[in-house]
């Protein structure tokens, strides 16, 4: 999330789509929470651990999304020795 659009949706009591709208979802490793505490703290449950990594973005472009899972993917992959899927 962006601290900075999260706290204008909060102050100006904005929805959910106007949240999206305005950016709030920002791709890792930008944006709160701090990503490497989280990993640490998943590695530390000593088992396997599936997530699906989610970044609601509307309107944007049809060839946005894809660069963007591919960033993604390897930033995290980068972060816990994984293999990219």
């Amino acid at each position: 999330m962006d601290p900075a659009v999260l706290a204008e949706v909060e102050v100006e009591g904005l929805s959910v789509d106007e949240a999206v709208r305005r950016g709030v979802f920002r791709e890792p490793p930008h944006g709160v929470p701090e990503l490497p505490p989280v990993l640490e703290a998943l590695a530390g449950l000593d088992t396997e651990v599936f997530a699906i990594v989610e970044q609601d973005m509307y309107p944007c472009a049809p060839d946005v999304p894809l660069p963007i899972a591919q960033r993604t993917l390897a930033y995290l992959n980068s972060q816990v020795g994984g293999e990219s899927n």
